[in-house]
């Protein structure tokens, strides 16, 4: 019981400190282009990171398994953060952060395609009304219309959801902050190319801009992360803890609305509330379905 309390408070605060990276990207997008703050951002995490690496004396990755890092430090990382930055320039927090909110939806539509799980019928009925709420988000005076900002988005939604995929050949040699640390790496020696263009925009961003880059890496994406993962390796069950996740999406529309702040509209509100209760009955039935896939390999088991 004592775990489990700690395990729901941790994810509780990691949800809380998770969700105020929308609106800190946008606040460091102020002074930044988006490649050179992408690679600031994850510089910072790398620091972060480092300095738990060398206090845990973390495993140093088996050379078979670089490629692997490289993949996800590209998808997960740099990829997902040079999308998601270009496309917030154009679109507003709250739009941005119920399109992110998708990712969970593609991470298990793409298991399904490449790992063959199985999906719930009634997963694919979720997954319908999620396209009846972006439909409202983007419907336009009769009209219906993605902005390219959006369509960046939701590529980056799909880095995310790529990562969670390829990080799961490595979840079975790896502690996750392991593949975090290596990830990063990774994607810092593909952005380094940036280093020129980000160290003479330091130069000129104002404190506002920086400080909000330094909180994103550091704490947005190092601390929110590590409790997190504490909180699932605490959890007597995962699915309670996954299901802050669905909070997320709010809470980085109120960061938007208190830090940016920005206007919000009520097709935003009524097109989101659709996404999100689709995000959540898809988790109702995956989660059902996942039960009953270990019931039934407990059973055969038992017939051995």
């Amino acid at each position: 019981m004592k775990n489990k309390n700690v395990a729901l408070i941790l994810a509780m605060v990691a949800t809380l400190i998770g969700a105020s990276a929308n609106a800190l990207s946008k606040i460091g997008l102020e002074g930044f282009s988006p490649l050179p703050m992408a690679l600031l951002r994850h510089f910072f995490t790398a620091l972060f990171f480092f300095t738990l690496a060398f206090f845990s004396k973390m495993r140093l990755p088996k050379l078979k398994d670089v490629p692997w890092f490289f993949l996800t430090g590209f998808s997960g990382f740099a990829m997902f953060s040079i999308l998601f930055n270009i496309g917030l320039e154009t679109t507003d927090v709250s739009t941005a952060s119920i399109i992110i909110g998708t990712f969970p939806i593609m991470t298990v539509i793409l298991a399904a395609i490449v790992f063959k799980d199985k999906i719930a019928l009634g997963s694919y009925v979720a997954v319908g009304i999620q396209f009846i709420g972006i439909i409202v988000l983007f419907a336009n005076k009769g009209s219906f219309s993605i902005s390219v900002g959006a369509l960046l988005l939701f590529l980056s939604a799909l880095m995310l959801a790529v990562y969670n995929v390829t990080q799961k050949h490595l979840l079975k040699k790896y502690q996750p902050i392991e593949i975090i640390t290596y990830s990063i790496i990774a994607c810092l020696l593909l952005m380094s190319m940036y280093i020129p263009k980000a160290i003479s925009e330091i130069r000129l961003a104002s404190a506002r801009a920086l400080w909000a880059v330094i909180i994103l890496g550091v704490v947005s994406s190092g601390v929110s992360t590590i409790l997190w993962s504490t909180a699932v390796s605490k959890a007597t069950s995962v699915t309670t803890i996954t299901n802050f996740a669905f909070l997320t999406p709010f809470l980085a529309i109120l960061y938007g609305l208190i830090l940016v702040p920005e206007p919000l509209a009520l097709k935003t509100i009524i097109g989101g509330i659709v996404i999100i209760g689709g995000s959540v009955l898809f988790q109702y039935f995956n989660n059902r379905q996942a039960t009953k896939v270990a019931t039934e390999e407990s059973d055969a088991q038992k017939t051995l």
